[in-house]
């Protein structure tokens, strides 16, 4: 019947499911961020000190080797719930689109769900983004500053929409170059890990800039300017295109230490999206195409 039939598609994604994917996303930031953090605090030095050079030297003679944990309270307990929230907001537009979408665009189904998904992320979590910036240069808020504690949120959320839209397609596509060598379910964590990773080190290179103006518009001694756009345009004036990009290499390593961390761990938790799972991929496409032609009437002579 066609209720069976409907009943039967995978994957369903419950609330228990959400539940687990952010207590998932929780675990794999506490296995995940006391590597990564040192690569984040070592980035925003770069971005905050555009004219300066030896970010590792200068952080280690002004506070050794903690100096590479400056921000680390404001960074790990908030971004414990973010990674939850982003990747169970990740599970459930992926779960939502494919009830809706046909098999055929299945690849490129969730990213701008993703994207948009983001500025919840944003909008939650913002202060504790400026809190840690604040932390990782030896700055404190003042009283007049509370108030702005969601300045900069315009390209934090430009950021996190891009990663998201970036990541989702990368990813897509090099998982089916992968399938082209590898069956589907001959893929292991490590295959997905160095996937996921290469896709981090895309979204990388594409938002380098824009977290240097993050980062600016955050601290207190950065640039003044509220409007993004017109803020990029001054940082690019006064310190041209390659300072934007000097973070570039500790960008890429932050970002291929975190997807890679976080689709490993995720994925032996079973907890990743199915977009991200090649075997769960194949099971709800399985299960859609025989759900279709169960629910097709049959001609009768």
């Amino acid at each position: 019947m066609p209720e069976d039939a409907d009943s039967k598609q995978t994957p369903k994604f419950t609330f228990n499911r959400y539940v687990w994917i952010l207590t998932a996303g929780a675990i794999t930031r506490v296995v995940e961020l006391p590597g990564g953090h040192v690569f984040e605090r070592t980035k925003v030095w770069l971005n905050t000190h555009p004219t300066m050079r030896a970010p590792v030297r200068n952080i280690y003679s002004a506070s050794g080797v903690l100096g590479f944990y400056e921000g680390f309270g404001w960074n790990l307990a908030p971004a414990m719930v973010k990674t939850g929230v982003r990747w169970a907001n990740v599970s459930a537009a992926d779960g939502l689109v494919s009830a809706l979408v046909p098999v055929e665009y299945k690849r490129t189904k969730a990213g701008g769900i993703a994207a948009v998904s983001s500025l919840i992320t944003v909008g939650l979590f913002c202060p504790f983004e400026r809190m840690k910036v604040r932390a990782m240069t030896w700055d404190r808020l003042t009283s007049q500053e509370a108030l702005g504690l969601w300045r900069g949120w315009r390209p934090m959320f430009v950021k996190q929409a891009t990663i998201s839209a970036v990541f989702n397609l990368t990813y897509t596509e090099f998982l089916k170059w992968a399938i082209q060598y590898r069956a589907p379910l001959d893929l292991e964590t490590r295959h997905l890990a160095v996937i996921s990773a290469a896709s981090g080190a895309v979204c990388a290179a594409v938002t380098t800039p824009i977290g240097m103006v993050k980062d600016q518009m955050q601290m207190r001694d950065g640039i003044k300017e509220r409007r993004m756009f017109r803020a990029a345009m001054e940082l690019y004036r006064q310190y041209g295109l390659s300072t934007m990009f000097r973070a570039l290499p500790v960008k890429v390593l932050r970002s291929v230490w975190y997807f890679s961390v976080t689709t490993a761990v995720m994925h032996k938790l079973k907890a990743l999206p199915n977009f991200m799972n090649p075997a769960a991929q194949q099971d709800s496409d399985s299960t859609k195409e025989q759900s279709t032609r169960s629910v097709t009437p049959t001609k009768t002579k």
